[in-house]
């Protein structure tokens, strides 16, 4: 999102094609249109605990966290869809 910003504010760019979360960006210069439903895309993220992580159990923790309520709300916030 951040070079696409960059791209904005350099009027390189007429219009862009994006995700929920791009309505965290300067909202004051662009507009945001939804396209119709039926040719909306949704894509999911995944997490895991990577093999070589030094801190296991503190990462199975931050993934406890994403699945809790409170972090279910912030990564709404931010135009993602969570899963259910």
């Amino acid at each position: 999102m951040r070079r696409i910003n960059v791209f904005h504010q350099q009027e390189k760019v007429d219009a862009v094609l994006g995700w929920d979360a791009f309505k965290n960006l300067n909202m004051e210069t662009m507009d945001r249109i939804n396209m119709p439903e039926d040719l909306q895309v949704h894509r999911s993220t995944a997490i895991g605990v990577i093999t070589f992580s030094k801190n296991k159990e503190l990462a199975k923790k931050f993934i406890d966290f994403l699945l809790s309520e409170k972090g279910k709300k912030i990564y709404e916030e931010y135009g993602w869809h969570h899963p259910e």
